[in-house]
């Protein structure tokens, strides 16, 4: 099930006062950022080196293919995956992330998608604004839309940065979310992607999880 959006995302400084008190804009755990691959269907497998490393442009011109395969909203599902391989090792499980909320109550979020609604380039790369299949202990948040970034920097590192977008649940919990995506590898052809994460909440609930993910469409 889709999340429900509820609006624009809501800077840190414009949140309830109480809420930003026990968030603090936490900054959200480091990931490792490595130069992306870019594939070639059977052109380049897997593991396999290429000749040379692919420019910023060759990059943008791979990213192009993924986010912009027609003029309408980008969906994209999320699997923990193996980075040996780049497969799903458990199809049913995206990006996660485990806490608590309160004093006592564990909580899971678990990210299963993300639908770029909108895109628009920069010297970078793309400003973005998403939505996203998630679900907190089995229960889908209410979370406005997030705006992120994509950033091609020079060493050919591709990094994904939501910073923080509002989310309640069940009606008690209030939360700031962030998402941090490092692409490592780019299939243009088959549309998909893989990468490490970092998924973070704080508020009335706690939670982080880092790990690596295959996103497809």
């Amino acid at each position: 099930m889709k999340t429900d959006a509820v609006g624009s995302r809501p800077r840190c400084l414009i949140l309830l006062p109480a809420l930003v008190a026990v968030a603090g804009c936490a900054s959200i755990e480091s990931i490792e950022q490595p130069p992306v691959q870019i594939l070639g269907g059977e052109d380049l497998e897997i593991g396999a080196a290429p000749e040379a490393p692919p420019s910023r442009a060759q990059i943008k011109d791979s990213l192009a293919a993924l986010f912009y395969a027609d003029d309408g909203p980008q969906e994209f599902t999320f699997c923990e995956a193996s980075p040996e391989t780049g497969q799903c090792e458990d199809p049913d499980a995206g990006l996660s992330a485990v806490g608590v909320g309160g004093l006592f109550l564990p909580l899971v979020m678990d990210v299963s998608g993300m639908t770029i609604e909108d895109r628009e380039r920069t010297a970078e790369g793309w400003d973005i604004t998403s939505s996203f299949d998630s679900t907190v202990n089995a229960i889908p948040p209410i979370c406005a839309d997030g705006d992120g970034t994509i950033a091609v920097d020079d060493t050919g590192s591709v990094i994904v940065t939501f910073d923080g977008f509002y989310c309640n649940w069940a009606v008690i919990g209030n939360v700031v979310t962030q998402v941090s995506l490092a692409i490592d590898r780019i299939d243009p052809n088959k549309r998909s992607f893989t990468g490490y994460y970092a998924l973070q909440f704080n508020g009335t609930g706690n939670a982080g999880g880092t790990g690596y993910f295959k996103a497809k469409p």
